[in-house]
């Protein structure tokens, strides 16, 4: 039953979130609030660092903040609040928070293509598709296929960054993606206007909000028969696309397992790179941050009182045998803070 509940939830917010599009497209563009090249507020999660972009009518600024969003000092959130107060947020998600994967699809329809995507999900990913927000975008297409680029995050994790904006008492920022030129939104979070919209402005807007909200209550039969016929052609399309995703999918698995298995089978993991740290660090110093790069190298920040005693406990470590010393960071106390690195 739970389960039943949760997949009814997701269906009636995707449907508020399409039928809010819907009304502001109608609404002239300046009056929708939505980022624009000339008026927009970019916040951008980079290694080590968040980059915030804000521009209005054209003329822009930047401000470089060298901490990762989760350690921005309460007087870099202040200065977000003061931005959020006049632009509604985006926040890019970085490589690491992402998972980038390419599909060729028959060609279909192109309101198809999300529905065709639906049905390939849980063999192009290993989690359940209920944990992801994803979104894509069709590089090409010719006679017989179409080439895409699925774009994925874990819920879990834009849970954890709207929470960072709510304990600063910020509205959540859509998430989004920068990927071939193009803006990808995976998720939208409602959001409720704290700004007084000007009286004849608020009148036109009450006036268009009280006509099309009649629409939903006048088409409710309409839409559970087009979802009868949604779901017959959803079957259908099933049917017909089965045996050549069977086929393209078995193609595809074996020319991933033969690019990928050499390389991977010789990389240590991060996992036990770090259970390494934590037990061979003393107990008076910790990692601030760790990464390990597709190339195998691993990366990490250290927090030490004493230097000198916890990189002799690290040189004893076999997986971080080709230690080095990659930066020396500031630090406001007595403590050091070192970034080092290990080639595979």
């Amino acid at each position: 039953m739970k389960g039943k509940a949760a997949i009814a939830g997701q269906a009636v917010f995707a449907f508020w979130a399409w039928w809010s599009d819907q009304l502001c497209s109608i609404l002239p563009e300046r009056w929708r609030g939505g980022a624009t090249e000339r008026n927009r507020l970019d916040l951008f999660i980079l290694p080590e660092e968040t980059l915030v972009e804000s521009v209005d009518n054209g003329s822009g600024r930047k401000l470089r903040e060298a901490y990762a969003l989760e350690n921005l000092p309460a007087e870099s959130w202040k200065q977000v609040a003061a931005l959020s107060d006049v632009r509604k947020a985006r926040l890019f998600l970085g490589e690491h928070d992402l998972l980038v994967v390419p599909v060729k699809l028959p060609r279909v329809g192109g309101g198809q293509i999300r529905s065709a995507l639906e049905l390939q999900l849980p063999s192009l990913v290993p989690l359940d598709p209920y944990l992801l927000e994803w979104d894509f975008i069709e590089l090409s297409r010719d006679a017989a296929h179409i080439q895409l680029v699925l774009v994925m995050a874990k819920c879990a994790r834009l849970d954890v960054l709207e929470s960072l904006f709510a304990q600063h008492d910020l509205m959540p920022p859509a998430f989004c993606v920068r990927l071939e030129g193009k803006v990808l939104t995976l998720r939208r979070p409602l959001e409720i206007s704290h700004k007084p919209l000007e009286e004849r402005k608020m009148q036109f807007a009450i006036l268009i909000a009280a006509m099309l909200a009649m629409i939903p209550a006048l088409t409710i039969g309409g839409a559970k028969m087009m979802t009868s016929i949604e779901n017959d052609r959803a079957e259908s399309l099933r049917q017909e696309l089965a045996p050549r995703f069977a086929v393209e999918k078995t193609i595809a698995r074996e020319e991933m397992i033969r690019r990928a298995a050499s390389p991977l089978l010789n990389m240590p993991s991060a996992s036990n790179r770090l259970e390494s740290l934590a037990r061979s660090l003393p107990e008076t110093d910790w990692t601030v941050s760790a990464a390990q790069q597709p190339d195998g190298s691993f990366e990490f920040v250290a927090d030490m009182r004493d230097r000198e005693k916890a990189e002799s406990a690290l040189k004893q470590i076999p997986i971080l045998s080709r230690l080095e010393l990659a930066e020396e960071l500031e630090s406001e106390s007595l403590r050091s803070r070192i970034r080092y690195r290990t080639s595979r």
